[in-house]
């Protein structure tokens, strides 16, 4: 048959259902189901299977929980079919739990029964129904006491290297230390709490500020009064110098004459432009220690070491690293 007839067909039956009477009855017929539906949905009786979800009020502000309990609480609901009809089209509201006053099993421990809480969790719905069941039949919540801790902050900060510039004094951060909350087996252990890291690639001035998140411990046991802190830089062009110096000796025996090969040491170090002229020679002194020799007498060379140098002087790279020495008596 083909496509063309089978269109007229259809044309045709759509025709003869429509025409004269058979609107009136189609009409009556829709008209007919639809009441008979309101009539079955207004009957009460009916059951029917919810899941609402459960949010958790007034929690101790000493308290933490710690257990992550059921999120949601299976409820049998015994009413007319209009009111279920509601709760599948529109949503549930959550149902609230109160943990302020919860029977305690055991220290640490508290449960909640909810066929205790049927009367309350009726009012919650709201509605004229009836609850049937509930599930589960308990629920369990771990609270721990909460303990405080202040400790400072850290700043992370890295600079690119290509910049040219370094910090030329330690961050200022606001606020300097923050104060955490939390059970005390997992607060006890922390001795500080970083930024996350500032990666300074740019020089935007010789001060700059960022505000920066605090890097909390995970898991959201353990709260801080505060979330973020503030960090000020100061920069300075850092520049590169080399100088020449003598290598001194210490702990050398009475009974003998040590020589070094090289006698000399080249120390190349960073320093703010701003601090070059503070260098002195003297305050960048190498020197070896010969009771390393002494203590191992087959050894044929020591290590260079650098004596305490000026807090503004950075990245000292001495070379060599180590010398051969010559040991006869006097």
């Amino acid at each position: 048959m083909s496509q063309e007839k089978r269109r007229n067909i259809f044309t045709r039956t759509l025709g003869w259902v429509f025409k004269g009477n058979y609107r009136v009855k189609i009409f009556f017929l829709i008209l007919s189901f639809f009441l008979w539906s309101l009539i079955k949905l207004s009957k009460p009786g009916y059951i029917k299977d919810y899941s609402f979800p459960l949010e958790f009020v007034n929690l101790p502000q000493n308290q933490l929980l710690v257990n992550q309990p059921p999120n949601s609480l299976k409820v049998s609901l015994k009413g007319d079919g209009f009111i279920l009809l509601k709760y599948r089209f529109t949503g549930f509201k959550p149902l609230s739990i109160n943990l302020e006053k919860l029977p305690k099993r055991k220290p640490g421990r508290y449960y909640w029964l909810p066929a205790e809480h049927r009367q309350e969790l009726t009012r919650q719905l709201a509605d004229e129904v009836e609850i049937i069941n509930l599930r589960p039949d308990s629920l369990i919540f771990e609270m721990s006491r909460l303990s405080e801790k202040k400790v400072p902050v850290k700043a992370q900060i890295d600079i690119d290297k290509d910049l040219g510039f370094k910090l030329y004094q330690a961050p200022a951060i606001n606020p300097d230390s923050v104060l955490l909350s939390g059970p005390p087996e997992l607060l006890n252990p922390i001795t500080q709490v970083f930024t996350q890291t500032w990666e300074i690639s740019e020089k935007s001035g010789e001060s700059q500020m960022e505000k920066l998140k605090l890097k909390l411990p995970k898991g959201g046991q353990i709260k801080s009064n505060v979330t973020a802190a503030e960090v000020r830089v100061s920069l300075a062009r850092i520049t590169e110098e080399v100088l020449q110096t003598s290598i001194a000796i210490e702990n050398v025996p009475d009974s003998l004459q040590v020589e070094l090969f090289p006698k000399t040491v080249q120390i190349r170090y960073r320093v703010a432009l701003r601090d070059y002229e503070k260098v002195k020679p003297e305050e960048l002194s190498v020197f070896v220690n010969f009771q390393d020799a002494t203590n191992n007498p087959e050894r044929r060379y020591l290590t260079l070491q650098l004596e305490e140098k000026p807090e503004y002087i950075e990245a000292i790279f001495l070379d060599p690293k180590r010398v051969e020495f010559i040991a006869t008596p006097k």
